[in-house]
């Protein structure tokens, strides 16, 4: 197949290669067909119901720059907040080696 072909060509170890590449070539053909980021989050579309109930309008925030000095640029709202207000729902991964 042609998977087959590519994982000869390549130069990388085999187990490299299968942690880069789908499962079978059928998942290959199906990421082909919807787009890798399609095949990789499946949910990642949602309903406009779902959107209603549990999504975050995010038109009010704008990028810019401060008024605080050396502070840079910044996501900024156009409306009022509220003190504790959500702004915006935003994952964080925390590092803890300080070396970084």
């Amino acid at each position: 197949s042609s998977v087959t072909t590519l994982v000869r060509q390549c130069s990388f170890d085999e187990e490299e290669i299968h942690r880069l590449l789908p499962p079978t070539v059928e998942s290959v053909r199906a990421a082909e067909l919807a787009g890798s980021a399609r095949f990789e989050l499946p949910n990642s579309i949602r309903s406009l119901e779902w959107l209603r109930d549990q999504g975050i309008c995010l038109d009010q925030l704008y990028v810019g720059l401060s008024n605080i000095s050396y502070a840079g640029r910044g996501a900024f709202s156009k409306n009022r907040l509220a003190k504790g207000e959500l702004i915006a729902p935003v994952p964080l991964l925390p590092i803890f080696d300080k070396s970084l």
